[in-house]
């Protein structure tokens, strides 16, 4: 068994069908805040696992489909979260 991949180096696999903004056309940006909330966290998450499933499965690109297939668990304590955070008063 060898060295995991180093994606610095550009060693990781590919996939061949994913052009130029496969992720940022169409539908898709909205299908990404949609799943994640806009969480970037989330969002790293669900395109990380997204492509290891696209790899794990032989295919050459993402689509919403197979994102569909990711589940996105979100293990934060529900009360470490400010309700307030985002919200700018109008006042």
């Amino acid at each position: 068994m060898g060295a995991p991949p180093d994606r610095r180096r550009g060693d990781a696999p590919r996939l061949l069908d994913a052009g130029p903004r496969m992720l940022g056309s169409g539908t898709v940006p909205e299908y990404l805040y949609k799943r994640t909330g806009g969480v970037v966290g989330f969002l790293e998450r669900l395109i990380e696992d997204g492509y290891r499933e696209a790899v794990d499965r032989g295919l050459e690109s993402v689509a919403e489909g197979l994102l569909d297939s990711v589940v996105i668990i979100d293990l934060t304590p529900a009360t470490d979260r400010d309700p307030d955070a985002g919200i700018t008063s109008l006042c």
